[in-house]
């Protein structure tokens, strides 16, 4: 069964479940927000277009209706699942149904320095579920639960929205977030309407020009592009539930043609609707191999997971077409399909399929942040390639930034980076030349001059 129903107690709005794995199949759960956490072991987790591979203390959140399936890559995989009932929620969080969440522990959690601070609020969750079942719970209980349930949801809705993903460092304020989320309720409720814009303009009164705005200074993202994202999310359950074709899909789900609807679908999930449902819908009907867990094993890895919660996560970056739009100083020079890689396949990637992904630097860029998403783009098969525009800088300058690149690189890369050395006016040639002549003292980079007309 695609579909999974979570039965929740009477006035308790959380509830869990705890798992020795080895495959669990491909499923959705509706009206339930979801947090994955690995126990111990290993194991590759897909959830819509994403893949990840998950170690101990690993935990991500996972949307109402994202479909999502469980493959252990080692025998020691165990799992617990927090489940919060999204309706019970409704009153002190209205906008609920239009968030979108983008919570992984080793990405933007980590960008944020809270991976423990959300492992611990997580771990003791479940620790005093698990407990719960040992004894019988009063009112003063409950409500501690609910209490903490609630800060935990509120933490994830207020920092961890995808909005908050593609705006890391930018806080709108609460009327405009207001106004975001009350057009993100338009579209989740009529993605399917082909002049959704203009119905929104009509009814709130906002002109198309302050929606489009509204939504760039909020989320980073283009009202367009997210509405293109809802349309592809809401596709994907008609592929894996349904036998609907593929044309009739397109066009409930507000896509003009075919052709359009099928090349941003391969953006996001890197095949065809017909090949995703093709691969995927036999994953719904396998069967699943699982043990449930003793509650006693339960609070034990719970313990230990609180007692032992370290940040040793290593950072790694999502790569889709929205992350890639937002990242204003990055430049691609790959085949589309390429660029809109949005999650990591699964086996290795062969040299000759790495695409080259350009990354425009200079003196504001702050390294260190940057080396550390290098092995993303590796793992996602893309070679990192930095661009300096020569006629943004000036010879000193821009000897001063490889130096700085040099001495940054040179600890924690174990092979050489290409950086390119851009400019446009032929004056500036002889300039380039003595950078290249010099380029023995960077350590760790190759240095390429190019001129752009």
């Amino acid at each position: 069964m695609y579909t999974e129903t979570i039965p929740f107690e009477q006035d308790m709005p959380i509830t869990y479940d705890a798992y020795k794995v080895s495959h669990y199949h491909l499923h959705c759960h509706e009206g339930v927000v979801e947090v994955l956490i690995i126990l111990s072991g290993s194991a590759h987790v897909k959830v819509s277009f994403e893949e990840f591979d998950m170690k101990e203390g690993d935990y991500i959140v996972i949307n109402a209706e994202d479909s999502h399936s469980i493959y252990a890559t080692d025998s020691k995989c165990e799992v617990a699942s927090l489940y919060f009932d999204m309706k019970s929620y409704k009153e002190p969080i209205p906008y609920l149904d239009y968030v979108l969440f983008s919570c992984e522990s080793f990405d933007l959690v980590k960008y944020k320095n809270e991976t423990q601070t959300l492992r611990r609020m997580i771990a003791n969750l479940l620790l005093h579920l698990a407990k719960n079942q040992q004894s019988l719970p009063n009112q003063a209980y409950c409500e501690n639960m609910k209490q903490a349930a609630e800060e935990l949801l509120w933490i994830f809705v207020n920092e961890y929205d995808m909005k908050n993903y593609y705006s890391r460092n930018w806080n709108a304020g609460y009327h405009k977030t207001e106004k975001y989320y009350k057009i993100m309720q338009y579209i989740c409720e009529h993605y399917e309407m082909k002049n959704l814009m203009d119905y929104i303009s009509k009814n709130e009164f906002y002109s198309k020009s302050y929606i489009t705005h509204l939504f760039k200074q909020v989320g980073a993202s283009s009202f367009q592009d997210v509405l293109t994202y809802i349309r592809l999310y809401r596709s994907e359950r008609l592929l894996l539930d349904s036998e609907i074709s593929i044309v009739e899909i397109a066009d409930r789900c507000g896509f003009s043609d075919i052709k359009y609807y099928t090349s941003n679908f391969k953006k996001w999930f890197l095949r065809t609707p017909s090949e995703y449902r093709k691969i995927y819908q036999p994953e719904i009907a396998k069967i699943s191999l699982f043990q449930r867990m003793r509650v006693e094993d339960v609070i034990d890895k719970m313990e230990s997971l609180i007692k032992n919660n370290t940040d040793d996560t290593p950072y790694k970056a999502a790569i889709n077409p929205l992350s890639i739009k937002t990242k204003d100083n990055w430049i691609m020079e790959a085949p589309t399909y390429a660029v809109s890689l949005g999650y990591t396949p699964t086996g290795s990637v062969s040299e000759k399929d790495d695409h080259q992904i350009c990354i425009r630097i200079d003196e504001k860029t702050n390294l260190q942040d940057l080396v550390s998403e290098f092995p993303a783009f590796q793992k996602q098969g893309f070679l990192p390639t930095l661009i300096i525009y020569y006629k943004d800088t000036s010879l000193h300058l821009c000897n001063d930034l490889l130096l700085c690149c040099s001495a940054t690189f040179a600890n924690v890369l174990a092979s050489d980076i290409e950086i390119i050395i851009a400019y446009s006016d032929l004056r500036d040639k002889p300039n380039v030349s003595s950078l290249l002549q010099n380029s023995e003292k960077y350590n760790r980079i190759k240095l390429k001059p190019m001129l752009m007309i």
